[in-house]
Parts: C-alpha cells; structure tokens; sequence
C-alpha cells in the first residue's frame, strides 16, 4: 500500500501592491481586499484549495499585517497550519526557505504547494488537475513551476520557454524570458513554446531547500537562523528579526529556478491573473452593456471602457473611454488606462514626500478588533468594533473621549468602576485615565469614538 500523499499549500500574502494605489496600500495591500468577487483574494486562494487532497495552509506575511490576515482567517472559519510573520521582506526565496524548514519541523518531508495570495484563478477544475498531474514530478524530487497558456500577447509578465516534454504532461525548462515588448510578446503568442510565469511551484520541502543550499547558502542559512530562534505568539510564529535582516532579498526565480537542472514546467490552461495594475482589474471585472465596471454610487453617461469605484461619495462621469477613476476618502485617482504604468513613478514621488496616504490606511486591525478613522481633521472622530469576548486597554492622553454605542454590549473599567453599556450609551473618558473595555456578548461591540 502507498503511503499517503501529504500536500501543504503555502500561501505567500507579503507584498505592497502599489500599483493599485490608491485602492491597495502598504498598510493594506490589494491581496486582503475584494476586488473581483465578493470575499478577498486572500481568501479566494484559500477557498481555491477546496477538492485537493491537502492540508491547512501554512501563511507568510508581513508582521505589520497580522491582525489582517487572523481576521479574514477567523470571520470564513479558515484553519491554518501556521502564520509566519516576516520582520521584514525578502522577497519569495527567503520567504519559501522560511516556510519549507517550518514545514519539515512540523509535518516532516512534505509537498509544498507555493501560491501567492493575490491571484486569480477562473478555472479551478483546470488548477486542480494541473497539481494533480504535477504530483508525480514532485515526488520524484523535480521543483515543479506552473506555467500558463497565454490568451493574448502580454507584456506585463515573464515567460517560460518550454523544452522537451517529460511523461506527456510536463516540460523540460528551457529558459526563463524576462517580460518582453510588445513586439517579442506578440512572437511568443504566435509561438506554441511560450507559457506565462505564474509564479507558483510543487516540491518537496526537501529539494527545495537541497537546491537553495547548492546555489544561494547565503539564504539557506539566513532561514534556517532565523527559523530556529523564532518565536512563537498564540496563532503567530515571529521570525527572528536580528537573524532575518541579514537575508539577501532575491526572488525563487533568480535564487533557485533558472540555475537548477531539476525544474519542469506543468503547462495550467486557464484563465489567470496576477491582478497587477488598473488595465488587469478592470480586465477581470464584471462589466456592464457599456463594459465599465462601475460602483452602485456612480453615474454615467457616454462613458466606455472603464474602471470607476467610490468611497461613499457620488460619481458622476460624461462623455469618455478608456478611463480608471478610483475615489477614496483621502484620495483621488484619474488616470487613462494606457499610463497606468506611470503609478510606479506617482508611488516614488510619495515615497520622497513622506506623503502618509501611499502607507496610511484608515482601518487600523488589532488583536482586539479594529478601529476605523471616520474623521481626522480638526476633530478625531473614530469607530471602534471590539470583536466577541476581547478586551481592549488603553490610556488616554492629552485630549477627552466621548463614546457613543452603536451595536452590542460591553464593560467599561474607568477609574476602579465598572460600567455596562450598550446601544445608545455614552459616556466621557477624561484626559489620562486607564480604561479597559471589553465585549460581553457573542457578537461585536461597536462604538463611535470623539476625541475633542
């Protein structure tokens, strides 16, 4: 009898998404955001698991976006094997490297499964048999990469040139193609040799880190450092920061995929997208008789070809195409889909300024729940949801509170007394006074937040 196949997927959740600013921030980045369908693309990657044979995801990401990631975890009651917390990013080999020595300490010699968070996948039956198919390979020690059809000449991803074909279903790799121009893409279309780079893998734990070890030891040692003095926090495995830090930041790619001679190319025929920029998203939106993809708050008339979303407030547009208008509560984006492109070099600008909206979220995650910035101006006006049977404590500083409660019931602690509040309370906190307060009740507690 065979032994049982054990599959991890790892889901890689770093990254900035600047590209989609200024939907997606560095606070909260587009793969913790619903963009194309009606739960988060974090989530959608998870959900994308279901009918394989494998277990609960192991998950990296930044420490900074933790509470993100356990809440979106929590609210779809996902399991996980593991959340890894990078101090600090070093792109996707390190960021394996650490995933493959947890999982060996964990589970053993297992089946890696690397995705990233922020992918669509429309065919789910077609991905599933591409793993399926890529089983075989991976057990016999090969680093399986995916490789998919193209439907158009792309300019935006790098491409696998594929070589001779190995059992009838995956290739020899022939080269790694950075992203090409128009001109070369439009061969490569034409071409039956070409796949996209999908950027996502099947190996053993084992093989991968045996060939990290071969080409880039500097890396191999810098996980493995830093995974053996890691910390372990409840639901969170904290990297060592002062071991990690020092790991070169290089892509599996450079790192490992183009210099091993044991990678193949597992060809994936469906319709895929990393969601990279404006043209994309609108591309993989649902569109209207006009083929906009618009918001319930916005308003058109001759308008064609477009991408038009709102924070609350009402849109009115007339008599364009080809347009992306994106409309938050502290920014405003109006670009033409042909210099997207040019985000890259606004996003720059903002890095030199120090502007606060490139980094700055208005949604704050903790471990309690999280808070969201209503008004930020002259005065402070902020919501708090205390999530079921957490507490939060905290000292108040120069300035009073008043609460108002909006949903659910909770406790107070002010000044050694205990108040219950709960739908159309309020109450005052003064100047530096030590409050906790907590949610009582199986749902959340809610309440809107003065600062004067």
């Amino acid at each position: 009898m065979k032994n049982k196949i054990t599959l991890l997927p790892v889901i890689m959740a770093g990254g900035s998404g600047s590209r989609l600013w200024p939907l997606s921030r560095n606070d909260y980045p587009k793969q913790f955001l619903r963009l194309c369908s009606p739960i988060t693309m974090l989530q959608e990657t998870i959900n994308r698991l279901e009918g394989l044979d494998c277990e609960d995801p192991i998950i990296i990401c930044n420490q900074k976006h933790k509470y993100i990631v356990k809440e979106q975890l929590l609210s779809f009651k996902i399991k996980h094997s593991a959340i890894l917390l990078e101090p600090v990013g070093r792109n996707t080999a390190p960021a394996i490297g650490l995933a493959a020595f947890e999982a060996m300490g964990q589970k053993g010699d297992v089946l890696l499964l690397v995705l990233s968070a922020d992918h669509l996948i429309k065919n789910i039956e077609c991905f599933h048999k591409a793993v399926n198919k890529s089983l075989k390979f991976a057990l016999d020690n090969y680093l399986v990469t995916f490789g998919v059809t193209p439907t158009r000449a792309e300019t935006c991803y790098g491409y696998i040139r594929k070589g001779a074909l190995i059992d009838r279903s995956a290739y020899q790799i022939s080269s790694f193609v950075e992203k090409p121009d128009q001109d070369k893409a439009e061969s490569f279309f034409k071409s039956d040799d070409y796949l996209w780079n999908s950027g996502m893998f099947l190996f053993k734990a084992s093989c991968y880190l045996r060939e990290l070890k071969r080409y880039r030891p500097d890396i191999y040692h810098s996980c493995m450092f830093a995974i053996n003095n890691k910390n372990i926090d409840g639901d969170f495995i904290n990297i060592a920061h002062e071991k990690f830090i020092q790991c070169p930041s290089e892509s599996i790619d450079y790192a490992v995929m183009e210099k091993t001679d044991n990678a193949v190319v597992m060809p994936l025929a469906s319709e895929w997208s990393d969601v990279g920029n404006f043209p994309s998203l609108w591309e993989n939106s649902i569109k209207d008789c006009n083929n906009n993809y618009v918001d319930s708050n916005v308003f058109t008339s001759d308008v064609y070809d477009s991408y038009i979303v709102t924070d609350k407030k009402i849109v009115a547009a007339l008599g364009f195409n080809n347009m992306i208008i994106v409309n938050t509560a502290d920014a405003l984006l109006v670009a033409h889909k042909d210099h997207c492109v040019k985000i890259k070099e606004l996003i720059t600008e903002f890095e030199r300024l120090g502007r606060k909206e490139l980094f700055y979220n208005k949604v704050k995650f903790d471990s309690w729940g999280r808070k969201e910035v209503i008004n930020d101006d002259i005065y402070n006006i902020n919501k708090y949801i205390i999530n079921a049977g957490m507490k939060l404590s905290d000292v108040t500083k120069e300035k009073s509170k008043y609460w108002v409660v909006i949903h659910g019931e909770g406790v107070v602690e002010l000044n050694g007394s205990i108040k219950k509040l709960r739908r159309s309370d309020s109450m005052r906190i003064d100047r530096y006074s030590k409050f906790v307060v907590q949610s009582i009740q199986t749902s959340n507690f809610e309440f809107l937040e003065i600062e004067i």
